[in-house]
């Protein structure tokens, strides 16, 4: 009888437990000093444009872009979210943060299935607090620009 009502308990565990530690975690593929020496022109001018609106999920300053991504699986509730920071001009990603949750969510469309709490609400995010520290310094680079 257990089985029918919890049958997703130890899989959802063990397969958050392992994404954790086989998926989670920020690379950062250049920093904001980095980006900025390559993208500087003569004179320290940087070539500003403005953002297409589809790449526009949250515009950090005219030239970068943050977009989250939340991939569910489809029987198991593990949820693995990207965060990306990436040049709206070259579409390059500059930083990702991969983060894995478990259990079921009332604003993901899984409502009637929110009633689950055994399931679990683990969250492993190793590299957010990185992750905001990153982008926060890519938003000042472009503070002191108004397009």
């Amino acid at each position: 009888m257990y089985l029918l009502v919890a049958y997703e308990q130890i899989p959802t565990f063990l397969i958050g437990r392992y994404y954790c530690a086989t998926q989670a975690g920020i690379t950062v593929y250049k920093t904001p000093d980095q980006w900025l020496a390559e993208n500087s022109g003569p004179g320290g001018a940087i070539v500003w444009q403005r953002t297409p609106p589809q790449l526009a999920d949250n515009v950090l300053n005219p030239r970068l872009v943050h977009s989250v991504r939340r991939d569910l699986m489809s029987i198991i509730p593990v949820n693995i979210i990207t965060q990306e920071i990436r040049d709206a001009y070259s579409g390059e990603v500059l930083v990702r943060e991969v983060a894995v949750s478990t259990g079921y969510d009332k604003r993901g469309g899984m409502g009637a299935l929110a009633f689950k709490i055994w399931a679990g609400n683990f969250l492993c995010s190793p590299g957010y607090s990185s992750f905001l520290a990153i982008k926060k310094k890519y938003r000042e680079i472009g503070k002191e620009v108004d397009l």
